[in-house]
């Protein structure tokens, strides 16, 4: 098991537009994750993996970017995400054939 708290970032950079470019900056919160995994290996040579991860992703609702030169663009655009938690779950099976191959 693991978990990857929540990082907040600020991005800065050009943003490039058909009549100009001008300095921006944006702040945006990633989300956190955690994972489960479960590996076990019912034969000698066959090893059965199951797991699952969640994000956090209602963390990342809004992201509003400000402009440097807001004749250009306006001073700040702002873009909605308003995304949803979600699991994601998997399973994979690994079988050695020989000492130097498997399949997967």
């Amino acid at each position: 098991m693991s978990y990857l708290s929540q990082v907040k970032q600020t991005l800065k950079g050009t943003s490039k537009i058909d009549f100009g470019s001008t300095g921006s900056e944006a702040d945006i919160t990633l989300p956190d994750m955690m994972f489960a995994c479960i590996s076990i290996k019912p034969i000698k040579r066959l090893q059965i993996n199951v797991g699952t991860t969640y994000t956090g992703w209602s963390s990342y609702d809004v992201v509003t970017m400000k402009f440097d030169d807001p004749t250009l663009i306006g001073p700040e655009s702002t873009s909605v995400k308003d995304w949803e938690d979600v699991w994601r779950y998997q399973l994979g099976v690994e079988y050695g054939l020989t000492e130097n191959l498997k399949l997967r």
